[in-house]
């Protein structure tokens, strides 16, 4: 039987990420244009990864469980 997985908003996504990522000094961000996400070493001032994409990130980071999905 097939779960159905529970819906968490891009928001709450992206905050969740960004608390992970605050530990090593990071921050994950929305290019201007709204399609690319990139990764800040704040400490620097660099971008450290672009292109991401937001759920790959937030289930490396954890900040995704298997269980839930970002709402579209």
């Amino acid at each position: 039987m097939d779960q159905a997985k529970i819906p968490v908003s891009l928001r709450a996504v992206t905050q969740r990420v960004n608390r992970a990522l605050a530990k090593e000094g990071q921050k994950f961000m929305k290019s201007r244009n709204g399609d690319d996400w990139y990764i800040v070493d704040t400490n620097r001032n660099t971008v450290v990864a672009s292109g991401c994409s937001i759920e790959i990130v937030a289930r490396e980071v954890g900040a995704l469980k298997p269980y839930e999905e970002i709402e579209v």
